[in-house]
């Protein structure tokens, strides 16, 4: 799979429900609770596109925590890097919403 392949991948599993986008990444940075929360869990049990959304959001912000608890530099490959970029820029362009 090229670069161009995996980052149409990764826009696919990107794309949650539209007035859903903010509460998933709330919820996969673990920031939301009370009732929102409690509502976005049941939605995503049933919405295939929110559920990869998520899963994807934290397989990231695992992933990052993982190289930050590092202490030796982690070199990344260039696929790796454009991946996680581009994730990241997808969650940080439906925050600033």
């Amino acid at each position: 799979m090229n670069i161009d392949e995996k980052d149409a991948q990764i826009a696919r599993e990107l794309k949650p429900c539209r007035h859903m986008a903010r509460l998933v990444d709330s919820l996969a940075d673990e920031s939301l609770h009370g009732v929102a929360r409690w509502y976005v869990e049941l939605h995503i049990k049933s919405c295939r596109q929110c559920y990869s959304t998520f899963v994807s959001i934290r397989k990231a912000c695992e992933q990052l925590q993982v190289l930050r608890n590092k202490e030796v530099p982690v070199n990344l490959s260039a696929e790796s890097q454009s991946s996680l970029a581009s994730l990241l820029d997808d969650v940080e362009k439906r925050r600033q919403k």
